[in-house]
């Protein structure tokens, strides 16, 4: 899988562990045994940039449970994310329309 290929890269770069291991697990973030918090936050933020990315429809069945209760969110935690989000991504627009 990517995660696997990713995280033999980071080793041979000698990046260290910690990237190493958000990297391996960044799919399931509370088997990482160095900083499951980071990896946990690398998680949900592969998941919104993916739903902001493509414009889907927002859904908690794509967060694992564990995962969220692990980090204090909820599914409002999760929208108000997710709509500073599309936000800054209308701030960036306007900015570079600016500089056009």
């Amino acid at each position: 899988s990517h995660s696997n290929i990713g995280y033999l890269v980071a080793e041979n770069w000698n990046l260290p562990e910690t990237i190493s291991a958000v990297i391996k697990y960044h799919h399931y973030p509370l088997k990482s045994n160095i900083n499951p918090t980071l990896t946990s936050v690398v998680y949900i933020a592969n998941i919104l940039s993916e739903i902001t990315i493509t414009d889907q429809a927002i859904s908690m069945s794509y967060f694992d449970n564990n995962v969220l209760e692990y980090l204090s969110l909820n599914e409002d935690n999760i929208f108000e994310i997710i709509m500073k989000i599309k936000e800054e991504i209308e701030n960036i627009g306007d900015l570079e329309s600016f500089f056009k």
